[in-house]
């Protein structure tokens, strides 16, 4: 059963939330003298910490194909973990922009990684959902 659709969608999940890990989240334009300051999840480690933690949590999801309900409710974590990352990463930006000073800033790409990241753990389980109740409906007739 590793090779079903939940494992792409898990493995897309993981790429997400490397890709957070690593592509710019912010730009603070501090002013015409001084150059812009870009924030990224690798800047500190408490920042690349919800984003590998995807990553990892994913990539161990796809393994444990035999068990669909713990598959669930790694899924579940998954959840959480991403709302938290896209959270804790708002709330670094606007932290960062009142200690910078900065004039303006610009969201970048790699603030919508945790989005899709949800979005494909929400795929997984979907597809975890219909392989449980397939077997549960080919138990019942046996």
């Amino acid at each position: 059963m590793i090779q079903r659709i939940q494992s792409l969608f898990l493995l897309g999940t993981a790429i997400s939330g490397v890709l957070f890990t690593f592509l710019p989240w912010a730009v603070f334009h501090l002013g015409e003298d001084k150059d812009d300051v870009i924030l990224k999840g690798t800047s500190e480690l408490v920042s690349s910490l919800p984003g590998l933690t995807i990553a990892f949590f994913a990539l161990i999801n796809i393994f444990l194909f035999k068990n669909r309900k713990r598959q669930m409710r790694i899924c579940n974590v998954l959840f959480v973990i991403a709302i938290g990352a896209l959270s804790s990463a708002v709330l670094k930006i606007t932290a960062t922009s009142a200690e910078l000073k900065a004039n303006d800033f610009d969201y970048q790409f790699g603030m919508v990684w945790p989005v899709i990241a949800i979005i494909f753990t929400y795929m997984a389980r979907h597809s975890i959902n219909k392989d449980e109740q397939l077997v549960r409906s080919a138990d019942r007739l046996r």
